[in-house]
């Protein structure tokens, strides 16, 4: 196995970024090879740096047993390659983008934008298919070794596409914004699809999982700086994997689906991209996902919580006659529950009920202490009470 490199050399990156002189790009995979390559020190100190930069973001979520599962589904593709599995984990990004990507060192982020919109194991098996033959194949060495031009390792070092991308590094922008040469990229298409194939996963979803982001892509008509927002990126992942289905054949017994299973780990996906949705102002497509996620966990209190939100954020006419019985379902669902009584609070206070707004925020602050915005909250209380008002 590769030995993996401490993070103390992250800073020589771009030095040796710079200072570049491998001209060959013949690199074994790491099932072929367990020899660490010169290069490969500082691109996995690089890679661990960015990977703790990320962890401590505040965008990556904690749901142990969903990132078990997608670790689970990731070591499955592994199969035999125990460097790989070894070096493999999950990581949830709350981010309501189209998004999926993987460090050198094993890390694999997946964003909720994405994990949300699927529908089945195999669609998810097909992303980290993909993802995870670019750790194996060691793209980011090749793709090192392949640049002449210090200019365009720069470029990709300084991305920047504001919010959470600006967190990106340069190998974590490579991966995730850009994405590989052509070359790369196919190749990686062609060892994920065989892991697929050898694990025993439907391979008509890796056509269909496409489809379902191009359709996606072009409803929210956002222009996403993601790999797997792009438009002519999705279209050459639908036209590649189209033509493995043709020269590899489908198993004529059908493949795994996976769908009870991935859909039992839905609603929680669904609930961090609905509250990422509505903080961008997407309310089209958080109206969809609540329509998912009603269907699958209707007595929730954040079912409830964020329908009130997506009428009081919309802005629409009868926004607070239709919001405030569903923060009063959300209460009567957990009562303890603290921005169910701040949202009801701000609505009813919003339709000029001032003294059940102020006994609402109250019990908001009194249920979250520290609450950041608790001097807010607190003048808002004032400026009810006070007797002008």
């Amino acid at each position: 196995m590769i030995k993996r490199a401490s993070p103390a050399c992250a800073g020589l990156l771009l030095l040796a970024l710079v200072g570049a002189g491998c001209a060959h790009t013949n690199v074994p995979s790491l099932s072929e090879a367990a020899i660490e390559e010169p290069e490969e020190p500082m691109l996995l100190s690089q890679a661990a740096t960015e990977e703790f930069q990320l962890e401590h973001s505040g965008f990556v979520v904690s749901l142990p047993e969903t990132e078990a599962y997608l670790l689970q589904i990731a070591q499955t593709l592994a199969g035999a390659d125990t460097a790989l599995a070894q070096s493999l984990r999950v990581r949830i990004v709350q981010d309501p983008t189209l998004n999926a990507f993987a460090l050198p060192n094993g890390a694999l982020f997946v964003h909720t934008g994405l994990l949300a919109r699927l529908e089945n194991e195999a669609q998810i098996a097909t992303i980290l298919a993909h993802e995870m033959s670019h750790v194996e194949e060691r793209h980011a060495l090749k793709r090192y070794r392949q640049t002449k031009s210090n200019l365009a390792w720069m470029n990709v070092l300084t991305v920047s596409t504001g919010g959470y991308g600006s967190l990106l590094g340069g190998l974590g922008a490579l991966a995730s914004v850009s994405g590989y040469s052509r070359d790369l990229e196919r190749d990686a298409d062609v060892h994920g699809f065989l892991r697929l194939r050898e694990a025993g996963y439907d391979l008509h979803s890796t056509v269909q999982v496409f489809d379902l982001l191009q359709r996606e892509s072009e409803r929210s008509s956002r222009k996403e700086p993601f790999f797997f927002g792009s438009h002519p990126r999705i279209a050459e992942r639908q036209v590649s994997f189209g033509n493995l289905l043709v020269q590899y054949g489908v198993p004529e017994t059908p493949g795994r689906l996976g769908e009870t299973d991935y859909v039992r780990h839905l609603p929680p996906l669904l609930r961090l991209d609905i509250a990422a949705g509505l903080r961008i102002g997407d309310q089209e497509g958080a109206a969809q996902q609540l329509n998912r996620l009603k269907a699958l966990a209707p007595y929730h209190v954040e079912t409830a919580y964020l329908e009130a939100e997506w009428h009081r954020k919309g802005g629409a006419a009868g926004a607070a006659t239709e919001a405030i019985p569903l923060y009063r379902r959300a209460i009567t669902l957990d009562a303890s529950y603290a921005p169910a009584w701040r949202g009801l609070g701000l609505t009813l206070g919003s339709v000029g009920d001032t003294r059940e707004a102020s006994m609402a925020l109250r019990r908001y602050l009194d249920l979250s202490p520290v609450a950041n915005d608790r001097a807010h909250m607190l003048q808002l209380i004032s400026t009810w009470n006070s007797p002008a008002s």
